[in-house]
């Protein structure tokens, strides 16, 4: 025999919880971009693809993770994420004092938001302050 458990009667309608409204990035082109999936989770698109290859990788809610960039702007955020990654231990005791040192002295704070010239501006930076 199943047990009966009383159920709580909700009167009304319960709503649900809002999310905010997710922005939509737009491409580096001036297009809109559109949600795409792929094996690899969710990613932004730009709709002009394939003139234009600008994409942007997604945080779990679908937020973009940075700015929409072509793909030798991709390659190079790569690169600089290496070179910054084999840099700060040698200059500073946690990765979050090299990303305030980031915050106060790089083109931007946050790699995934440069654009070609801000990476290679980093990159020599970070080159730089090893030959020291």
């Amino acid at each position: 025999m199943r047990s009966q458990k009383k159920r709580k009667i909700i009167r009304g309608k319960q709503r649900p919880k809002r999310r905010p409204q997710l922005e939509k990035p737009t491409c580096h082109c001036g297009e809109e971009m559109a949600l795409r999936s792929s094996t690899y989770g969710n990613f932004w698109g730009c709709t002009n693809y394939p003139k234009c290859d600008g994409i942007v990788g997604c945080h779990p809610d679908n937020s973009p993770l940075g700015t929409p960039a072509d793909k030798e702007t991709r390659q190079l955020r790569q690169v600089a994420h290496e070179v910054f990654d084999n840099w700060w231990p040698t200059q500073f005791g946690t990765r979050g004092e090299a990303y305030e040192w980031m915050d106060e002295n790089a083109p931007k704070p946050h790699i995934a938001e440069m654009d070609y010239d801000e990476c290679e501006e980093l990159i020599e930076m970070l080159e730089g302050d090893e030959d020291e």
